[in-house]
């Protein structure tokens, strides 16, 4: 999981190599040091911390160190504490959250309220100060990019939310030198070419590493164009771009292609942009729906996800974005309380995210020039 894991204390790790040593008849050649470093993460009347320096305790934390303790002889500290936490992450249905129902953030959430200028549903402490400190805390010490939640590792998405959420902010940006170095670990040369979501490249990863490129000012050549492109090209169609080789071309995975193309320089290398904006005028128009905005399959229902993404790369590629049509599909997916559904048949909160698209998408109809 982690990048530097040959000097990184984990108690993920710590609980699973006690285990493995105890079913092998053996125990830690320090015991008595790992007991220490074990119990030293249980914080002050509270539960578990996962590694020095990480100020959240959530269950994964719990259950690694009572697992590990409990298999060398011992037991917390105190253990009506990680008891009284435990069940503060119980929820009325039954099950548990990874941490306390009130403070259960994730970064995408928190990069939405940071773009957005509200708080709902992030978790975080309230005012761009705190949501930025948050985002800043997210960023893993031992994994060059920004986690989804507290338990869960870097992602590739999650990195480009937060990366965007500050720069739209004007906050102190991440440690570029640490994301391109992650982006580079990253890179799927196992028959992929691109960027991987789960175990296998896609669209979506390969666009939003080039997007954090570009956000944090460095150049696409940090990483290998080569590759990118090679599997930009395998996931061509007719009619547009596909999000992996063999998967359907959508609306989405067709804009975010063009934009990986762009950023790769395909219409410098041409010397004409508008050849690539004419492909992109081309392929994209099918798209363009009858109720305004964007579907992902041609004459389908529009929704905030593909019309976010077309729109992003009109604007990107510099060409012109049709502000009434954009108006009138926001107008079907916007509700009364001013929050946004995903599209004119979810006539529901789409929660933070949708927000937030909404919310930029809103700002664009309103002033065409103003890039998302």
């Amino acid at each position: 999981m982690f990048d530097e894991s040959a000097t990184a204390d984990d108690l993920w790790a710590t609980f699973r190599a006690v285990r493995a040593l105890a079913a092998l008849g053996e125990r830690p050649d320090r015991e008595a040091d790992c007991v220490d470093w074990i119990t030293g993460r249980q914080a002050a009347a509270g539960s578990f911390t996962r590694w020095d320096d990480y100020p959240d305790a959530d269950v994964w934390a719990a259950f690694s160190a009572v697992g590990a303790l409990l298999t060398l002889g011992r037991s917390p500290r105190d253990t009506a504490a990680v008891v009284a936490f435990l069940k503060r992450c119980e929820l009325p249905e039954g099950g548990f959250t990874y941490r306390r129902t009130d403070g259960a953030g994730d970064s995408l959430a928190t990069s939405a309220a940071l773009l957005t200028g509200t708080a709902n549903g992030s978790g975080a402490e309230q005012g761009p100060d705190g949501l930025a400190r948050w985002l800043h805390a997210a960023h893993l010490p031992y994994e060059g990019g920004v986690m989804y939640m507290p338990g869960r590792g870097a992602e590739v998405r999650c990195t480009l939310w937060a990366v965007s959420a500050l720069a739209a902010a004007r906050r102190e940006q991440l440690d570029a030198d640490r994301i391109v170095a992650w982006l580079r670990l990253l890179h799927n040369t196992d028959g992929g070419f691109g960027y991987w979501h789960g175990r296998a490249s896609d669209m979506v990863a390969t666009a939003s590493a080039l997007d954090i490129l570009a956000c944090l000012g460095r150049r696409a050549d940090a990483l290998d164009t080569v590759a990118l492109r090679s599997f930009t090209d395998s996931c061509r169609a007719d009619t547009g771009y596909r999000y992996s080789p063999g998967a359907a071309v959508t609306a989405a995975s067709t804009a975010q292609a063009l934009r990986v193309l762009h950023l790769l320089g395909a219409d410098r290398e041409d010397h004409d942009a508008d050849g690539l904006r004419a492909v992109a005028d081309r392929l994209l128009l099918p798209y363009a729906s009858r109720l305004g905005g964007f579907a992902a399959h041609p004459r389908g229902i529009p929704d905030l996800v593909s019309t976010y993404q077309a729109v992003l790369t009109l604007q990107t590629l510099g060409l012109p974005v049709d502000g009434p049509e954009l108006s009138r599909f926001l107008d079907r997916v916007r509700l009364p309380d001013g929050t946004y559904a995903w599209s004119p048949l979810g006539r529901r909160d789409g929660g933070p995210l949708a927000g937030a698209l909404g919310t930029l998408l809103t700002q664009t109809s309103r002033l065409p020039a103003l890039n998302l």
